[in-house]
């Protein structure tokens, strides 16, 4: 069952993720910022570019890592790959939750 928006600001979803399962998708948010933290597991986090398809910057974030978290900026097409299976995260965003549309998902 989808959900509604809400009116409240700031939100977090708590993600585990298993590797291998290939259903990863570019998307991004136009409202709202998201910064992701890596609560156990490890995983690569990709910027991408909407006319080339492409990834233009990449980082890894893990527990007790070089990066324990990421701050995708509004607008920023992104795509996660777990690098371990069982692979947690917080994901926080600075406004209320909105669907995604088709326009949002890069194809």
């Amino acid at each position: 069952m989808p959900r509604s928006a809400r009116k409240e600001s700031g939100y977090g979803i708590y993600h585990v993720m298993m590797r291998g399962i290939n259903r990863q998708i570019t998307l991004r948010h136009q409202k709202t910022s998201e910064t992701m933290v890596c609560l156990r597991g490890k995983l690569r986090v990709e910027y991408c570019d909407e006319l080339e398809r492409a990834c233009t910057d990449s980082f890894v974030i893990e527990p007790g890592g070089t990066n324990v978290a990421v701050s995708i900026p509004i607008g920023v097409w992104h795509t996660v790959h777990a690098l371990e299976s069982g692979t947690c995260i917080l994901e926080m965003k600075n406004g209320a939750y909105e669907p995604l549309g088709e326009e949002d998902i890069l194809k």
